[in-house]
């Protein structure tokens, strides 16, 4: 799609290779030196050697966006198979779990299936720039490929991700994409589940129903569809602490993929594309004391189950103060 849309752009869509040898590439030209007769399966699992040099959209570590990293595994002077990243300089000897996790991706998302293709588009942003890939195994065999205008595919994420998480278990956690944080100043959670819908916010009440002079209250409400009754519909005040209390329950969580400002949002969610439906049967809408957001719209079971812990603590908390 990106590709067709960036040809398109430059008015040369179904232009193959148009580079010639010592000229220069003409911007939106393809040159294709893809290598046809290259093995596409990969007998061997035992990895001895890795590069890549990825750029992924979004801010993937603080203060760097749309940034190349470049990850490599191989032999250093003293003969230690070892991991390192060139942009952050971090630097571990590799592991069976690097390597495994490693591995796993590249069966899981059939990379030995690129190997031999060379195929670059000239005249494209810096963040669609030709990425190269290479492992080498025990047994000789080698995956090898240079493509590029792919930063959205997953299995760049997922090789992120792997050595993100495996150099913060070595005790760097430099390539960490950064969570949204801070004190929340609103929050309303709604949850549906067999036709009854819970929804926790605070709300604005008449004089009539006033709290200690209190019209801003909590509230509790609870709907029965089936029988189309209200079951529940309680109010209290707000402690002094409660968005200090719901803030530090939400900080224990990670919500990244479901953070529209976060380089994360929407990775390993097969349900992303149906956020915000006309109607939720989850909807968490959060917002910080510096105005960011955070609102959540799903009705994809996955996504709930992921969810729960954050809803249970919640809502034991919210509970317990409409018990008081």
């Amino acid at each position: 799609m990106l590709l067709s849309a960036f040809l398109a752009l430059f008015g040369l869509s179904g232009c193959v290779d148009i580079s010639l040898p010592g000229e220069r590439p003409i911007s939106g030209g393809v040159t294709d030196k893809t290598d046809p007769k290259a093995s596409k399966e990969i007998d061997s699992e035992e990895i001895t050697e890795f590069y890549v040099d990825i750029c992924l959209l979004g801010e993937w570590t603080p203060g760097r966006e749309n940034q190349k990293y470049v990850f490599e595994i191989k032999k250093d002077e003293a003969g230690v198979l070892t991991a390192s990243e060139q942009v952050t300089g971090l630097s571990r000897p590799a592991d069976e779990a690097l390597l495994t996790g490693l591995q796993e991706i590249i069966e899981e998302q059939e990379l030995a299936k690129k190997n031999g293709v060379y195929r670059v588009t000239a005249g494209l942003p810096p963040e669609y720039q030709k990425v190269y890939f290479k492992t080498v195994y025990a047994s000789g065999e080698t995956i090898e490929f240079t493509v590029n205008n792919e930063p959205e595919k997953a299995w760049r994420k997922q090789i992120y991700l792997l050595f993100a998480d495996w150099f913060q278990k070595q005790g760097d956690d430099a390539l960490v994409p950064p969570k949204t944080t801070g004190t929340i100043d609103y929050l309303e959670v709604c949850f549906k589940e067999n036709d009854v819908e819970t929804r926790y916010m605070g709300i604005h009440v008449q004089e009539g129903k006033a709290i200690d002079g209190e019209t801003y209250l909590f509230n509790k409400s609870v709907y029965n569809y089936g029988t189309e009754e209200e079951e529940l519909d309680e109010y209290t005040l707000f402690p002094d602490d409660f968005y200090d209390r719901v803030s530090e329950i939400l900080a224990k969580y990670d919500l990244r993929t479901f953070d529209i400002y976060s380089a994360m949002y929407g990775f390993g969610r097969e349900e992303a594309a149906e956020d915000e439906p006309d109607y939720a049967e989850l909807q968490i809408h959060v917002r910080y004391d510096d105005d960011r957001r955070l609102n959540i719209d799903t009705n994809d079971d996955k996504d709930k189950a992921y969810l729960k812990p954050l809803l249970d603590e919640w809502f034991a908390y919210f509970d317990s103060l409409l018990e008081e």
